[in-house]
């Protein structure tokens, strides 16, 4: 499962891009505790996710598909 997450870091938003093989997935987001801070339903390729509940710092973004791929990528939030 490839995607990109853009720009990071990020402040007061970030764009999540699947690639080509993918139109939904699972987004999770965690912490650097492991934390999930926020979990939503992925149905588009290109989705911009708000972060306005997120603080500054570390977070995980890990994307599940249906068939069981999943990735995890680091974001980092600077307000």
């Amino acid at each position: 499962l490839d995607y990109k997450v853009y720009p990071n870091p990020a402040n007061d938003s970030f764009t999540l891009q699947l690639n080509d093989n993918y139109s939904e997935a699972q987004l999770s987001i965690s912490d650097i505790n492991g934390r999930t801070i926020h979990s939503s339903a992925i149905t588009n390729k290109q989705t911009v996710i708000n972060t306005n509940l997120l603080v500054s710092g570390v977070y995980y973004i890990q994307l599940n598909t249906a068939d069981g791929n999943f990735a995890t990528k680091k974001l980092i939030i600077t307000k």
